[in-house]
């Protein structure tokens, strides 16, 4: 898979198959690249305050072929700049190997620095 966390450019009227367009950009979904990018985007929530939450699994592969050549994080993306704002990677006491994280919640509280997921 060339690029994991892709969007569709909806102003534009196609027939057939759209584009499917890195986001933010190719360099952002490197797999492997576990500081710099997102190898495995698995979900993703927008919340109130215009950022993209993303949870990255960090395997490739699929059945006995599945690799795990980044820990699993939390990536989140301010969507007016469209850059990274965040990364949390879930330390490996806290994942378990034989099992899979199938999902993410947002809360935001009071104020948009007051969230979490």
């Amino acid at each position: 898979i060339p690029a994991t966390l892709t969007y569709i450019n909806m102003d534009h009227s196609v027939t057939g198959s759209p584009e499917l367009i890195p986001y933010p950009d190719w360099k952002a979904n490197t797999a492997g690249d576990c500081a710099n990018s997102i190898t495995t985007a698995y979900r993703i929530k927008v919340d109130e305050c215009g950022r993209l939450w993303v949870l990255d699994t960090g395997t490739v592969g699929i059945g006995n072929t599945t690799t795990n050549p980044c820990p699993y994080s939390v990536n989140v993306f301010d969507l007016t700049t469209d850059t990274r704002i965040r990364r949390y990677e879930l330390p490996a006491t806290d994942t378990n190997p034989n099992t899979f994280i199938a999902n993410i919640a947002v809360d935001v509280g009071k104020t948009c620095d007051d969230a979490y997921a």
